[in-house]
């Protein structure tokens, strides 16, 4: 019986818990172990990086409420506008037609388009590899793409520069964007985090553990003392015996148990 008067007595479920703290030792280490294993096996990514400055040069927009007074701030806030103008359909298509090599560079006698360069490329798919943030609150905004290739994560991310000032200015009358840097191939992959993800599953697998070990400890109804039948109900007395000596004994001390002997319990 672990409940009594319907709250839950914590130290008796903390020592149920601890008593079988072998259970959340492995839980905890199969949930490392797999999420560790499924990190590992992940394939590496990369990420390229360029930058763009933002100016705004609409001051109609403060009437609006969408910037403050101060120019920069307005800039910051159309950081948000900006990065859904560039990832439209449209935008993404003219990324995709964008001739990533011109034509004598290379010695190449045509310009090559994004999309003949990499023929898997969807307009989905860039969508969902590139990202754009402030760098610090500032008026410059910071384009990167993380594909599974160094060199399509540069390719792609210098399209959408070379593309994004252009469409940004057609679309959105309130501020131009301007390439300032542009991506290079990166040289290492990104960090996996194989031990972050690994302690992330560790825990997860210990709580899943104390959980189960919580929920078997409140369907438990098994009387473990007789104390708990004397606490909860007056047991019903057949005889009373009066004692000339001695203290008297707890009420639960005289009723049948294990130690009980099997002539008396018969």
């Amino acid at each position: 019986m672990n409940k009594q008067g319907g709250s839950i007595d914590l130290a008796r479920l903390a020592v149920f818990i601890l008593k079988r703290c072998w259970l959340v030792i492995l839980c905890a280490a199969i949930g490392f172990g797999f999420m560790f294993w499924r990190s590992s096996k992940a394939p590496d990514t990369y990420t390229a990086s360029g930058t763009m400055f933002v100016t705004n040069n609409n001051p109609n927009l403060v009437n609006y409420g969408y910037a403050n007074t101060a120019d920069i701030s307005s800039a910051v806030q159309l950081v948000n506008i900006y990065s859904e103008v560039v990832k439209s359909e449209n935008v993404m298509q003219r990324v995709l037609e964008y001739a990533i090599d011109p034509a004598g560079e290379d010695g190449n006698e045509e310009d090559v388009l994004l999309s003949q360069k990499y023929p898997e490329l969807t307009t989905a798919y860039i969508r969902r590899v590139i990202s754009m943030n402030s760098i610090h609150e500032t008026p410059m905004v910071q384009v990167s793409c993380t594909t599974t290739d160094p060199k399509m994560s540069a390719d792609i991310c210098n399209s959408v520069l070379q593309v994004a000032p252009a469409a940004i200015k057609d679309v959105v009358a309130a501020g131009e964007a301007k390439a300032q840097d542009y991506a290079v191939i990166p040289l290492f992959a990104n960090s996996r985090g194989d031990m972050k993800k690994g302690f992330i599953g560790g825990l997860a697998g210990a709580v899943l553990a104390c959980a189960f070990l919580t929920l078997l400890f409140l369907m438990n109804h098994q009387v473990e003392k007789p104390g708990e039948l004397t606490d909860h109900y007056t047991p019903p007395i057949l005889s009373y015996i009066r004692r000339a000596k001695g203290s008297e004994k707890d009420a639960g001390a005289y009723l049948l148990n294990e130690k009980t002997p099997s002539w008396i319990r018969q």
